[in-house]
């Protein structure tokens, strides 16, 4: 069962609240981001369970990049936490594209 987001939150807000680790905040994001990176996994051929990897992926990603000192962002948190997901996606992609020509490789030798 999922929570309705009551509070929109600015960027600076949700950084903050994913550097406290904040569950509020970070429910909030994983709601927030959740259906738009579902349809970006799906539309590129990935799984449901693929995009929620993708998410939380990220969202460890942003956690770890707030903490650093020189850490800023330009394009807004919107477009950050997408550009994340979509290299995580590529990363999840490419290691998926590598397995399945190993394995079809594996079974032509059998």
């Amino acid at each position: 069962m999922s929570l309705a987001i009551t509070k929109t939150y600015t960027d600076r807000e949700l950084l903050e609240g994913i550097r406290r680790r904040d569950n509020v905040v970070l429910s909030a994001v994983y709601q927030l981001y959740r259906p738009r990176i579902l349809a970006f996994v799906a539309k590129q051929g990935g799984s449901e369970h693929e995009a929620k990897d993708v998410l939380q992926e990220a969202i460890v990603a942003v956690f770890i990049n707030v903490q650093k000192p020189e850490f800023y962002f330009t394009d807004g948190f919107d477009a950050y936490l997408f550009g994340i997901c979509q290299k995580q996606w590529l990363k999840k992609f490419r290691e998926k594209s590598r397995h399945v020509r190993v394995s079809s490789g594996a079974l032509e030798q059998l």
